[in-house]
């Protein structure tokens, strides 16, 4: 939000302004879009942090420490005598969990296949699940203070499990371990619609993404992971995104041109909890070019047309489609809610969408046959023209998507590398 405040103009202004010559155009409904969903009615369940106003509401619902989470104050303190003695001492016990209300932890039988530290102690196990693009994997995770281990049980959702051809790949579940020390950051997220979940970057692996059976299990792992030993990253007390961004200095080195429009994208897109690992909240970038007709494009901005008018959102792009929109929504019967009432009844962003996009490259390719039922699509229904897409986009009262960052960084999406069958299109073109 704060980076919507200051720097409205900035990105379309390092698109479209070529020799010094300024042809910005505010930016702010885009980024804007990186937190809303498909309808109003969904409005305050996505921004469940409260209003700019409501202060108290805004620090304290995600995820607070210190005085304003009093209940926890004497955790905390034993989080930190724990960190405190623990090297230095070598003592066995583990204040934490001495709590009335915890039982000291055993180490876990699963994790002997791991070499155990000599002064590696267990603080916390919880119930959890590990998100991917495909998988939700149900399991145990523990935190110790000086490693992070997750234990599969079982594969328990995600669209993998919609896989009904013969022959559907087994999925292998095998136990992880990521050392604290490489952890560089760590990031709220919601999933399923709840604050419940947690994306942890490392600096030697691939993210990670946990969910939680709930914000105060969420909490809780975070408050005795805040207290370990991370010399790579500093981890905030709060991680509310609202917060994050404001405390930021992400827009200021944007402005200043010491990262790139595509940087500045992904790292907004990332505050914003939006996450490679959960395919229903992928990264989001704009349509930035609007002419795909013309055989060379004027980039210098005298020529109108060639960008896309970045100050509005893809449903609002076409005026006759605008209209045809705002008639449908003032013809919706007196008795329908008005919360229930809606302009647009797709998404920006969505799996579909992200599938779409995404049909060449695996694991997405696998992902569009189980949403069909064990085929691809009809030809004529799959990704094959970067323009068709486009005008579609404008002209289709049921398509308003936007892009993914794929789409500027991975051109193997645009080609059939794997010899893949999609089909012939109407027109006698191969896919």
């Amino acid at each position: 939000q704060e980076a919507i405040k200051n720097g409205t103009t900035f990105i379309a202004d390092s698109v479209n302004s070529v020799g010094g010559k300024d042809q910005s155009t505010p930016f702010s409904n885009i980024l804007k879009n990186l937190q809303t969903t498909v309808s109003n009615d969904n409005e305050q369940q996505s921004n469940p942090w409260g209003d700019d106003d409501d202060a108290e509401t805004e620090e304290t619902s995600y995820a607070t420490f210190g005085d304003k989470d009093v209940t926890n104050q004497q955790e905390i303190n034993m989080v930190d005598s724990h960190t405190a003695t623990d090297e230095d001492s070598g003592s066995t016990s583990n204040p934490l969990l001495m709590s009335t209300s915890i039982k000291a932890l055993n180490r876990p039988p699963w994790t002997e296949k791991f070499e155990w530290h000599p002064r590696e102690k267990p603080l916390l196990l919880a119930d959890s699940s590990r998100i991917t693009t495909d998988k939700v994997i149900s399991g145990s995770l523990l935190l110790t203070n000086k490693y992070l281990y997750f234990h599969p049980r079982q594969l328990s959702g995600g669209l993998s499990m919609q896989a009904k051809t013969k022959g559907s790949t087994v999925i292998s579940l095998h136990d992880r371990r990521w050392n604290l020390r490489t952890l560089k950051d760590v990031y709220g997220r919601r999933y399923m619609l709840q604050n419940c979940a947690i994306e942890l970057f490392f600096a030697d692996a691939s993210d990670v993404f946990f969910t939680f059976e709930s914000l105060q299990e969420m909490q809780k792992f975070y408050r005795v992971l805040r207290h370990q030993q991370t010399p790579l990253a500093k981890l905030p007390s709060n991680l509310n995104p609202r917060i994050l961004v404001r405390n930021s200095s992400i827009t200021d080195t944007w402005k200043r041109r010491q990262i790139s429009n595509f940087e500045y994208l992904m790292r907004l897109n990332m505050l914003a909890g939006r996450s490679y690992s959960d395919v229903s909240q992928y990264p989001v970038f704009p349509w930035v070019i609007a002419d795909y007709k013309s055989d060379k494009l004027d980039l210098s901005g005298e020529t109108p047309g060639v960008f896309r008018d970045l100050s509005k959102p893809m449903g609002a792009l076409n005026p006759d489609r605008l209209n045809e929109t705002r008639e449908k929504f003032a013809n919706f019967d007196e008795d329908t809610p008005l919360n229930q009432r809606f302009m647009y009844g797709s998404h920006y962003s969505s799996v579909g969408v992200v599938v779409f996009f995404m049909l060449r490259q695996e694991p997405f390719t696998s992902l569009a046959i189980n949403m069909q039922g064990g085929r691809f699509d009809q030809p004529d229904r799959l990704f094959f023209d970067v323009g068709e897409a486009w005008q579609n986009c404008n002209d289709s009262t049921s398509d308003v998507k936007e892009l993914i960052p794929e789409m500027y960084s991975c051109p193997e999406i645009f080609m059939n590398t794997n010899n893949l069958p999609l089909g012939t299109l109407q027109n006698g073109a191969q896919k």
